[in-house]
């Protein structure tokens, strides 16, 4: 969808996070409910699109 639409036109944000696993769930919990909320809404606005997609990092821990 992306390369469709040009490279120029997609608003893109990373986040790289330090979670406990009670934390973790909570973004899993909280990301969900925001997206089902928009996903029930109605609207005769414009398309959009939208990815999220949550991995585990696997670069090092540095001390400190």
């Amino acid at each position: 969808d992306a390369r469709r639409v040009g490279a120029h036109n997609v608003e893109a944000s990373r986040l790289g996070l330090r979670l406990t696993p009670a934390e973790y769930e909570e973004l899993k919990t909280r990301l969900a409910e925001l997206l089902d909320d928009f996903a029930s809404r109605s609207s005769n606005g414009e398309p959009w699109s939208l990815f999220v997609g949550v991995h585990r990092d696997d670069r090092p821990i540095e001390p400190g």
